[in-house]
């Protein structure tokens, strides 16, 4: 006979050494020995190292996979979607090479929407006493860190244009946002991350010195990006080689909306509305 436990978590009664209600297990003296703390330190690291592993080499491998998977219920050997992203944006906080797609406040002034943002700053000044110079210093220090936490906002964006390209395939805005999520992921990690160190090194060597290679360099990691969505395209929404390419093209049009206007103006208004 198995003794009846009762859970110290949501008083359920049950046998064995996890609750079948909460899931939580079975507290007993061993869980208060200094060995149980190391072992449970051990298998955290081994654990998280592991699923973040396959995440990683399956997002680089096979493109569209990981969402796939996720989409299909498979998701006990990989690191979730968010979670990762999430912990991505943490280390780009953490270890900020470039600006990404941060910009000085002068660049909002005189880009695109300088229609809509030179007005506002006009107001700012006039209503802070502030000289052209001290406002845009306020505003590197504050949107330094905002315009990394904003990048939260550009998953569902990029769900929302992928359902428009990829409407005829019948699939759930949760599956659309698993794929965005991936990537968003793999632009954090390649682009803000592994290449923007890259470049960071590769321009310290005198013959990159006059930038031109570096643009060359630019042109090649987008280059490889688009790469990446047609691989994923493909295997996510299984479409031929020429769909998943027009759709690349369209999604890359949309891509240059959302990250270069819609998302810099949204920074910009939550930024100065801070100041």
């Amino acid at each position: 006979m198995h003794e009846t436990i009762v859970c110290k978590n949501c008083g359920n009664q049950f046998e064995g050494k996890y609750c079948n209600v909460c899931g939580q297990k079975t507290h007993s003296d061993h869980d208060k020995k200094i060995v149980h703390f190391v072992e449970d330190a051990f298998h955290f690291l081994t654990h998280f190292d592991g699923r973040l592993f396959v995440t990683l080499k399956t997002i680089f491998r096979t493109p569209g996979k990981y969402a796939e998977d996720f989409s299909n219920g498979i998701t006990q050997r990989y690191f979730k979607p968010l979670s990762l992203f999430l912990l991505l944006v943490v280390l780009y906080l953490l270890f900020p090479l470039f600006m990404g797609l941060n910009v000085h406040l002068s660049q909002q002034k005189l880009g695109f929407l300088k229609g809509i943002t030179a007005p506002i700053i006009e107001r700012k000044l006039a209503a802070t006493n502030l000289s052209m110079t001290e406002l845009s210093y306020i505003y590197a220090q504050k949107s330094e860190k905002v315009s990394k936490i904003l990048l939260l906002i550009v998953i569902p964006m990029f769900a929302f244009l992928l359902k428009l390209l990829f409407s005829k395939r019948k699939k759930y805005f949760y599956d659309h946002l698993l794929l965005s999520t991936e990537i968003n992921i793999f632009n954090l990690l390649f682009n803000y991350l592994i290449f923007a160190l890259f470049l960071t090194l590769i321009q310290k060597v005198p013959f990159f010195s006059d930038g031109m290679p570096a643009f060359v360099m630019f042109i090649l990691g987008y280059l490889l990006y688009a790469l990446y969505l047609v691989a994923a395209f493909k295997q996510f929404y299984r479409v031929g080689t020429v769909h998943s390419v027009i759709k690349t093209l369209l999604f890359l049009v949309g891509d240059f909306l959302i990250l270069f206007i819609i998302y810099r103006l949204i920074l910009f208004l939550v930024v100065m509305a801070f100041i």
